[in-house]
């Protein structure tokens, strides 16, 4: 009897009496590198002005895990080249500081496995202004819009939660965090630099930020990880209560303004 055998591949051929064996050589697996599917992004941004926080999204990766990341923040000039590193900025998020005015900012990221590595950019950012904005018309004076919390007080005058921004808009995972973003004014409309901002989930299903001041565009930023109890459900929202306050001042008086946010969940 007459055999015909083909072989694609590292592979042996082992005839034993009648029975005919095809061993497949070790170390055939395909390698798989990294490789970026969905570029990193930097979440709404706005006009970015000194003081500003950025975070940075990674974006998704394919390849063969586990696949560790590493983040970098460069500054590029205002036509978004000749980027450089920024020391010490490796983190997720980045607060701009003076040397960025009038340079765009870019959000790195680097994955690697055991088959390889790989680099991602996102877009940059607008151009960076310097505090109290990058302009508008009929000169008017950008930081007149602008109140210290230690004059904030006077006929009755107090704070006010604003605006709060969660980004995601919509919580899908528990293992991402969430960037939220608190402006605080007065109540004659003025942004407020300099309150403190209290912020937790409630019921607390999510890490608890420590408290932190407004910057000099009335806004301060969190990073908050949900925990294993968030609830990711469909048609589902989770309830914030956000304080800003001025430090120093009764806990049951002052200045004080609180309000009730929420974030809407939805199951992948």
């Amino acid at each position: 009897m007459k055999f015909t055998f083909r072989i694609v591949g590292p592979a042996a051929l082992v005839v034993l009496g009648s029975t005919v064996a095809l061993l497949v050589a070790s170390g055939a697996t395909a390698k798989s590198a990294p490789e970026n599917t969905k570029a990193p992004v930097i979440a709404s941004q706005g006009l970015i002005t000194v003081g500003s926080t950025l975070q940075g999204d990674r974006g998704s990766w394919s390849g063969k895990e586990p696949i560790s990341y590493k983040y970098q923040w460069a500054r590029c000039d205002n036509n978004a080249k000749n980027c450089k590193k920024i020391d010490g900025a490796s983190d997720t998020s980045y607060k701009v500081v003076q040397d960025d005015v009038g340079h765009t900012i870019v959000f790195q990221v680097t994955a690697k496995n055991a088959d390889g590595k790989a680099t991602a950019n996102s877009k940059p950012t607008s151009i960076v202004q310097s505090q109290g904005g990058g302009g508008g018309g009929g000169g008017n004076n950008p930081s007149s819009n602008v109140v210290d919390v230690k004059d904030v007080g006077p006929a009755g005058d107090r704070l006010v939660v604003d605006k709060v921004v969660f980004n995601p808009s919509t919580v899908t995972s528990r293992s991402v965090p969430i960037h939220v973003a608190i402006t605080v004014k007065n109540t004659k409309g003025k942004l407020v630099k300099g309150a403190l901002v209290f912020l937790r989930s409630t019921p607390v299903v999510a890490s608890i930020p420590t408290d932190a001041p407004t910057g000099s565009d009335g806004t301060v930023s969190y990073n908050i990880q949900p925990q294993s109890d968030f609830p990711i459900k469909n048609g589902y929202s989770v309830q914030f209560f956000v304080k800003a306050y001025r430090q120093g001042d009764p806990t049951l008086a002052g200045i004080a303004g609180t309000r009730l946010v929420q974030v809407a969940t939805h199951k992948p």
